[in-house]
């Protein structure tokens, strides 16, 4: 499915259970293959800001 879409967007902050913190990098990994991943905003860690969080006005953006 990411292959055939038009925009694949990360925005799933900062998960709290333990298991699913390295989830969003491995997803990231597997989905670089077929398409070119946007995020609104990073962290400074990194990690994709939710978009709850954010400002509607803000555009997706390449991921680095």
């Amino acid at each position: 499915m990411a292959a055939e879409s038009a925009l694949v967007i990360f925005a799933y902050g900062k998960p709290k259970h333990r298991r699913l913190k390295d989830r969003g990098i491995e997803v990231m990994k597997l989905l670089n293959a077929h398409a070119r991943p946007h995020v609104l905003r990073l962290s400074k860690d990194g990690t994709p800001w939710h978009p709850l969080y954010l400002p509607e006005t803000l555009k997706p953006v390449p991921n680095p």
